[in-house]
């Protein structure tokens, strides 16, 4: 199992989300947007993943509504995929 951290308290802007998730996850030549984000974790990953986020709060509060946007992406996709497992921490 893959295990990805997006840290809220790291993520200024919606490009250093996508950084993270890119690096984390080994992404190529994918579109960095909600819609290539769903598909890849609907359907591109290699193994099964446990996505882990940090400081939600402070993701929404950076991000304003592309980050409630971003969180309901990940809550989606993770609803369709088995093999995508959502965690949230705080603190």
């Amino acid at each position: 199992m893959i295990s990805v951290v997006l840290d809220g308290g790291q993520i200024p802007t919606r490009e250093a989300a996508y950084d993270q998730l890119e690096v984390q996850l080994g992404l190529q030549a994918w579109g960095r947007n909600l819609d290539a984000l769903y598909d890849v974790l609907t359907g591109g990953l290699s193994a099964p993943v446990c996505l882990t986020v940090r400081r939600r709060a402070a993701l929404e509060a950076a991000l304003g509504t592309y980050g409630a946007a971003l969180l309901q992406t990940l809550a989606e996709a993770a609803a369709e995929n088995p093999a995508l497992r959502l965690v949230y921490e705080e603190g």
